[in-house]
């Protein structure tokens, strides 16, 4: 019987992220501004297609994650704005390193030199780190479902920390 499980983690928003979204937002409302008065024989499509522009790169700063565990192999895809889903990242069971809390003094051992991925929300009390090899070298990948970990733990438990 297949074990399948789906998680979704929304990866809350930082005062750095906000400010970005209203720099960008202020910025694109004075270009707009400009190409309407400006320009003046094109200047309504200039500013359609900046704001247009400036909602496409401001859905990128509202992220969440979904884990997708089906039988040993975690899938994480990463999805903007609730509409659109990208595939950010699959983890293959043969390939798992480690497992374990990312204060474990094996993981930080395990992970030096490790390409760090973060699919957690940020705010996390306790995240969960796994550490895999990949084509292009060692990857640690930073969870925060301890459901995804209870998973592991039956089947690779001599790598769970």
């Amino acid at each position: 019987m297949d074990k399948i499980v789906e998680i979704l983690v929304k990866k809350e928003n930082t005062l750095l992220n906000i400010l970005i979204k209203c720099a960008l937002w202020g910025f694109s409302f004075a270009l707009a501004a400009v190409c309407l008065f400006a320009v003046k024989s094109i200047g309504v499509v200039l500013c359609v297609a900046v704001i247009y522009a400036a909602y496409k790169i401001s859905q990128k700063f509202d992220v969440e994650f979904e884990y997708i565990y089906v039988n040993g192999d975690l899938d994480i895809d990463r999805i903007f704005s609730r509409n659109s889903r990208k595939r950010y990242l699959s983890i293959e069971l043969a390939r798992i390193v480690a497992i374990g809390s990312v204060e474990n003094e094996n993981i930080k051992k395990l992970s030096y030199n490790a390409k760090v991925i973060d699919a957690s929300s940020g705010v996390s009390e306790d995240p969960y780190a796994i550490i895999y090899n990949s084509p292009k070298g060692r990857v640690k990948v930073i969870v925060e479902n301890n459901e995804i970990i209870d998973m592991y733990k039956n089947l690779i438990a001599d790598k769970v920390f």
